[in-house]
């Protein structure tokens, strides 16, 4: 299979399907029933679900750098003491088993492509990708989005954000106060593209290196229209559908399936995962809160991103 400058593979050569098996990516931003996208799929036989596996790359290398000045290195091999350093902060953020291994940007790459799983599905977050890290997507995978409009994720993220590092006693002052908690100077994970920018940079790369007109689904079609989104996302990727995935087990177990940076990080992480998990089904949406209820750092970044997701939406699955 032919490569590009950034040993990326082109998918476009392979043949995706049930009788070949498919490999897929779900690239998105926090708060996109991302999660619960992930556990309706999780049902098809032979799945394999990875959970996030280049955010808590990145995670770890923010942890590191926030605790010692230092970024982590891509490799594990000779950086042995300063991933260990790294495992300890994620295991305290997390409160979770983190493995080493698996919050080693290099190690990525090989561990997907070598899955022998019938149908693997990768959910991850565009943040956590940029030039230097883009050589580690595995080969073989078919690239596909999700988006939801900033005024439901932004809202959504900040609370669970919030709500997390507040369980865990990480956040004083101005910052554990929710009125004058601040999304850009409080989360070590955001950056001025609110998350929602960097999953249209990824957008545009996939578009120009990889294929011209990668799936988007937005998730409130998803909500109100599951069964003619989720068919229509599972014939493009070579996924079978059935009835079946229209309502699934409300039981968390088969979250603990997922290949993840720690054997137990979901289930340890409630604030952002535990409804998802918990979850049988696609809901309609609820109403979106008014603009005068939001926080001025929600509407700062609503007004910075909205053109970003609004440039995507025109290209999104439609049925």
């Amino acid at each position: 299979m032919a490569e590009n400058a950034d040993g990326l593979g082109n998918h476009c050569s392979l043949s995706f399907g049930e009788e070949n098996g498919t490999r897929v990516f779900l690239w998105c931003s926090p708060r996109t029933v991302s999660t619960a996208l992930s556990k309706c799929l999780s049902f098809i036989e032979g799945m394999e679900v990875w959970s996030e596996p280049f955010v808590f790359c990145f995670a770890a290398s923010k942890e590191l750098q926030a605790a010692t000045g230092q970024d982590a290195p891509m490799e594990l091999e000779g950086n042995e003491a300063i991933f260990a350093k790294a495992t300890e902060l994620m295991r305290e953020k997390t409160k979770s088993n983190v493995i080493t291994e698996r919050i080693v940007f290099s190690n990525v790459k090989p561990r997907l492509e070598s899955s022998k799983s019938k149908h693997v599905f990768v959910k991850d977050m565009c943040f956590a990708l940029n030039e230097k890290t883009r050589r580690y997507l595995p080969n073989g995978f078919r690239h596909t989005f999700l988006i939801r409009t900033p005024e439901r994720t932004l809202h959504s993220f900040r609370k669970a954000y919030y709500d997390h590092c507040m369980l865990l006693g990480l956040l004083s002052g101005k910052a554990a106060d929710e009125r004058t908690y601040d999304l850009l100077e409080n989360c070590k994970l955001m950056d001025s593209g609110y998350h929602i920018k960097n999953v249209y940079d990824f957008w545009k790369y996939v578009r120009e290196e990889i294929e011209p007109d990668p799936i988007v689904i937005d998730t409130d079609d998803l909500l109100n229209n599951p069964r003619e989104i989720l068919q229509k996302y599972c014939e493009l990727v070579g996924l079978p559908f059935s009835e079946s995935l229209l309502q699934w087990d409300p039981s968390i177990d088969i979250c603990k399936t997922w290949k993840q940076c720690g054997d137990d990080q979901i289930i340890q992480m409630q604030s952002f995962y535990g409804r998802a998990m918990r979850s049988s089904c696609f809901m309609p949406p609820t109403k979106p809160v008014p603009r005068d209820k939001l926080t001025p750092d929600v509407i700062k970044g609503i007004d910075e991103t909205m053109k970003y997701f609004e440039e995507m939406y025109q290209h999104r699955l439609k049925v």
